[in-house]
């Protein structure tokens, strides 16, 4: 039986300017500033620092411009329209988790969209130092929330979302708002959904399923 339901964040939850965007422009920013990019990327999403924090440790002098890159490529203030009637909905019956890789100069804290009270854990990687599809971070959820893999269900709109899900044994449900699926994804979803509110059937058939065991 299904227990704890797990959000990717940006792009399933909160709607996302820009989500590939940010990449390339601050890669192209360090560039110039010849730094090695790829490195530098991947410690926003495994360290928890501000801006000046970041230049400092790589030297940039280029502070106002990351500050404004930052800002043309934050997430929006809004959530998808079912997100709220889901959420309150899920708290009902299950225990709620978001799980994100995401940029420690650009994320804000799900209090910033007035659902932060309606999670039981918040898992950012550059918090947790690991990134989907990496299972400590499932795995983490398991042990924090005291629930098996079999009792876990993850809904997301990327393969890693999937990927980490699947290794360690939970449910994974792929979030296609346009309706359509990579036709060559390595990683097959157990559901593919396009809104939110599909998620009840899918949690539904679960429990009926584990009661006729």
């Amino acid at each position: 039986m299904i227990k704890v339901v797990s959000f990717d964040i940006g792009g399933t939850l909160i709607k996302t300017k820009g989500k590939s965007q940010f990449r390339y422009e601050m890669m192209r920013l360090l560039e110039r500033y010849g730094v090695q990019s790829s490195e530098a990327i991947e410690c926003l999403r495994l360290k928890d620092l501000s801006i000046e924090e970041f230049c400092e440790q790589y030297k940039l002098k280029c502070i106002e411009q990351v500050k404004e890159l930052v800002k043309r490529n934050t997430y929006e203030k809004e959530l998808y329209d079912e997100v709220m009637e889901v959420l309150l909905e899920l708290r009902k019956k299950y225990k709620i988790v978001a799980i994100s890789n995401a940029y420690s100069i650009r994320t804000n804290s799900l209090s910033e969209y007035n659902i932060g009270h309606l999670f039981d854990l918040e898992l950012y990687s550059f918090q947790f130092g690991e990134l989907k599809p990496n299972i400590k971070m499932y795995k983490y959820v398991e042990e924090k929330m005291d629930v098996l893999s079999k009792e876990c269900i993850h809904i997301g709109d990327t393969e890693n979302d999937i990927e980490g899900a699947k290794r360690i044994g939970w449910l994974s449900v792929l979030l296609c708002r346009n309706g359509k699926p990579h036709r060559n994804s390595r990683i097959q979803p157990d559901y593919v959904i396009s809104d939110l509110r599909e998620i009840y059937e899918i949690l539904n058939h679960n429990s009926y399923i584990d009661n006729m065991k």
